[in-house]
């Protein structure tokens, strides 16, 4: 083979050899699941709602932002308009989210992302949806994911959310929720 051939042959196997690898690396980007329901319990004396996201890869998500949104919507002309409201997270950053382990009692790949601010016809209106937006990093590849759940009024349930890998809602016991009653009241 003459020299040319060599070094086509060579940037060929590169090239074939790196996108292969950027084509790996490009799969390998964050998973979670986030719960369909928000959580309404009781924290001490205050309301507490919940939105629960677990990591489902076999690495650790970084740098993790969470954002909670009230969006109205306003029948406008053509189109409808939708006037956003920040609704604050206790903890809307986390810098490590653990990799997916079933074998894991902690349950660390797992957060709660928790607001004190009340959601619900009274505070937020009727025509409301509530949209909870999370964007993570990839621990090895460093590729990004983004993802969004919108819950409607009817999609917040009264209790805690189960440890572990389950995104189901516990229901509160009888004091928890003459609690949550009573303040729901006032």
């Amino acid at each position: 083979m003459d020299v040319v051939g060599t070094i086509a042959l060579a940037l060929l196997t590169s090239f074939v050899a790196s996108a292969l690898f950027l084509l790996s690396l490009t799969r390998i980007r964050p998973k979670f699941a986030i719960s369909p329901q928000i959580a309404r319990s009781v924290r001490g004396e205050e309301l507490s709602y919940a939105i629960k996201v677990i990591n489902r890869t076999r690495f650790d998500l970084i740098d993790v932002r969470a954002r909670l949104e009230n969006l109205v919507i306003i029948a406008g002309v053509n189109n409808p308009l939708t006037r956003r409201r920040h609704i604050p997270l206790r903890f809307s950053e986390i810098l490590v989210l653990s990799k997916y382990d079933r074998d894991d009692r902690q349950a660390d790949y797992a957060f709660r992302f928790t607001t004190a601010s009340e959601l619900s016809v009274r505070t937020l209106g009727k025509n409301t949806i509530i949209r909870f937006s999370i964007i993570a990093k990839h621990s090895l590849s460093g590729f990004s994911s983004a993802s969004e759940q919108r819950y409607g009024l009817t999609d917040i349930v009264d209790g805690t959310f189960a440890t572990g890998d389950s995104l189901s809602i516990t229901p509160l016991d009888d004091e928890d929720l003459r609690i949550l009653r009573r303040l729901l009241q006032s």
